[in-house]
């Protein structure tokens, strides 16, 4: 038995050890079988996975993030072209992480225009910590936003934001809300956006069907095929519908989440 490397230790503490590979046998052929729910770190939805490694990765060496981004997104066997994007897209989240992001420019600070900003964000449907985020951006410029002008456009524009339409749209995005809009406007708004959510999921389950239906065709294909080039094809399209269905199912459970949300509102 080998020793673990410094890569699998660290992925093993976060429960994202590298996918094993998993095959069945159809008509006397090797496929993958599109199964993700038995992998132990699949209690980790795709975004969250990256949000936690995000911090580590300015202490780990190019090939731990390889690694990661390996068992985080893809199924797929380490061809070189697909080694090449992991690595563009292992960078590109390093750089990611360094970059601050200010909520206000320079000019937005020092105009002060506050009630325009407070119903800027209250139409996007930020709650209060976006205030403390401007004061943080502004602080370098020596300015104190005005809580009060602020506080006054942003319950005008939380009555753009929490109209029943919206809330529809914004479930069946698969949006998350956060409980920000007013008693007299939310029971309106949580029931559209519970109507969206429950749109998102048949849509979903009708993708996830199609998936899987599609999958058995492939593997009823390989049946019939005897040119090899043809077979691996085949095989390199069920890996990627097997991805495909992973990615559909973290969506379900990602809908489930928030239909609990709402329920957790409306008591």
């Amino acid at each position: 038995m080998g020793f673990a490397t410094p890569s699998e230790t660290y992925l093993a503490g976060w429960g994202l050890q590298p996918r094993p590979k998993r095959f069945v046998t159809v008509n006397q052929q090797n496929v993958w079988e599109p199964v993700t729910n038995w992998f132990p770190h699949n209690r980790f939805p795709h975004k969250l996975r990256i949000a936690i490694s995000l911090p580590f990765l300015f202490f780990i060496k190019a090939d731990m993030i390889i690694l990661i981004y390996n068992s985080l997104i893809d199924d797929t066997p380490n061809f070189k072209e697909e080694n090449m994007k992991k690595k563009l897209i292992a960078v590109t989240l390093i750089n990611v992480s360094v970059m601050g992001c200010a909520t206000l420019s320079k000019d937005e600070c020092l105009q002060g225009d506050w009630k325009s900003i407070g119903y800027r964000d209250g139409t996007h449907g930020y709650d209060l910590t976006r205030f403390e985020q401007h004061q943080k951006a502004c602080a370098d410029y020596h300015v104190s936003p005005d809580i009060n002008a602020y506080q006054a456009g942003r319950e005008e524009g939380l009555v753009v934001y929490c109209t029943p339409q919206n809330g529809f749209n914004l479930g069946e995005q698969i949006e998350y809300y956060s409980g920000i809009c007013p008693p007299y406007l939310e029971t309106a708004f949580l029931e559209q956006y519970e109507q969206g959510l429950q749109s998102a999921y048949r849509a979903n389950e009708q993708k996830l069907e199609d998936q899987e239906d599609g999958w058995r065709d492939k593997a009823e294909l390989l049946f019939h095929l005897e040119n090899q080039d043809k077979i691996n094809q085949v095989k390199k399209d069920m890996q990627q519908i097997d991805s495909e269905v992973e990615r559909l199912r973290d969506k379900k459970r990602e809908i489930t989440r928030l239909l609990d949300k709402v329920n957790s509102l409306k008591q």
